[in-house]
């Protein structure tokens, strides 16, 4: 007589259909084929399921409608594509007829879309020659998006990569092509490696441009090749590798004036900055600069002031400075010849022009020359003095090579 032995408990929940009869296995003894309607414990019993009772009927979603407008420039003639939540949807040229004006735009609309409140839309608008766009919208509300497809893809761009150590080799976006031509606005990512030393980053590019592959302690990274490119008054101070830097500067200009006693009248062109072109071998640290102002009158001289220098130092040191114009005399020049690798130019401002002579005779002349800034009589009216700008300084920093061991 066969004897079935009643199962007293089930903590291993309902068993699959296909391990039915695997009465040798171990959890076979405590486990369901169907457990409806209670729920096994951590102890093996079970319990009854709890309940549940019906309250109300649950409030229906109000409705709301989406109308999507795209707007094109008025010369355009691209339709453009609708994709709502990845589905791309029908729109139609709504623009109003133009026999009276010219429209602003191009104008294509969806259909009235109808989505519940709560819902989240995705948005994705395509069209040839433009960017794509794209917006999520929550719906709360009836809504009209506007979407003005005004920026046409951008023009090509150039990124051209020299290198301080020929040694150093890199990509840009996975390609050795250089120079490398993308879409304004687009990234590059670079990637470079120096004897062991790797390293990478990412660069967007909106115009041409140069860059340069530096080495900081062994370690290659991109910058731009003039690591500073002033023409403005402004000073301040940059942290240098060691290496070769390439210094230009220019001092600011003198200003201009003309002095008359109502019998000979002089005109002096006030003296242009000095000027310095020169590699240096510089030491790693904190170095001060400051490009220089062009001459501004601020008192009642008779004469106007110089302007201001252009240098560069490290802690009290001047390294090379190309001192400011004066009245009508050129500026003149430091260089500190233990910090020069090469030079390239160093040459004293030249002095401002007399009578008449307003560019004098050097092509750094110019830096001295401005136009009026104010003119005023002396007591009893005898004088009459115009005062002028020169013009401001100049600095550029461009790494050149790693020193030398």
């Amino acid at each position: 007589m066969a004897i079935k032995l009643a199962l007293n408990q089930f903590n291993g929940g309902e068993i699959s259909p296909q391990l039915e009869g695997r009465y040798d296995w171990t959890k076979y003894n405590y486990c369901a084929k169907l457990c409806k309607n209670f729920i096994p414990t951590v102890e093996g019993n079970l319990k009854r399921r709890g309940g549940t009772h019906f309250i109300t009927k649950v409030k229906e979603r109000e409705t709301f409608s989406l109308i999507v407008n795209i707007l094109l420039p008025n010369d355009s003639t691209a339709t453009p594509k609708l994709y709502i939540n990845g589905e791309q949807v029908s729109v139609r040229n709504t623009t109003p007829p133009s026999q009276y004006f010219t429209p602003l735009n191009i104008i294509f609309s969806s259909d009235t879309l109808a989505f519940k409140s709560g819902d989240n839309v995705e948005i994705r608008i395509v069209c040839d020659g433009f960017r794509d766009k794209t917006d999520s919208i929550y719906i709360d509300n009836n809504v009209t998006k506007n979407y003005e497809l005004s920026s046409q893809i951008l023009a090509d761009v150039t990124l051209t990569v020299t290198r301080a150590n020929n040694n150093i080799s890199f990509t840009l976006n996975g390609t050795t092509t250089n120079p490398y031509t993308t879409k304004s606005g687009e990234r590059i990512v670079w990637t470079a490696s120096y004897q062991g030393h790797n390293n990478s980053g990412e660069v967007y590019l909106y115009e041409s441009k140069t860059m340069t592959l530096y080495l900081r302690d062994g370690v290659p990274y991109l910058a731009d090749a003039n690591m500073l490119n002033i023409s403005t008054p402004s000073e301040g101070t940059i942290a240098l590798a060691a290496g070769k830097y390439r210094v230009t500067m220019v001092g600011g200009g003198g200003g201009y004036y003309f002095l008359g006693n109502g019998v000979t009248p002089k005109w002096y062109n006030g003296g242009s900055g000095g000027f310095v072109d020169v590699e240096l071998n510089l030491a790693a640290g904190e170095y001060s600069w400051q490009c220089g102002a062009k001459e501004h009158q601020t008192d009642n001289s008779i004469l106007p002031s110089g302007g201001t220098s252009s240098f560069l130092k490290i802690g009290s040191t001047v390294i090379v400075q190309a001192n400011n114009g004066q009245n009508a005399g050129g500026g003149s020049t430091t260089v500190n010849n233990s910090y020069v690798s090469q030079r390239y130019t160093v040459q004293n401002g030249n002095g401002g022009g007399a009578e008449g002579n307003f560019t004098g005779t050097s092509r750094y002349g110019d830096y001295g020359r401005g136009q009026q800034i104010h003119s005023y009589s002396l007591s009893g009216g005898i004088y009459t003095i115009n005062y002028t700008d020169g013009s401001n300084g100049y600095l550029a920093i461009q790494f050149v090579a790693e020193l030398e061991e």
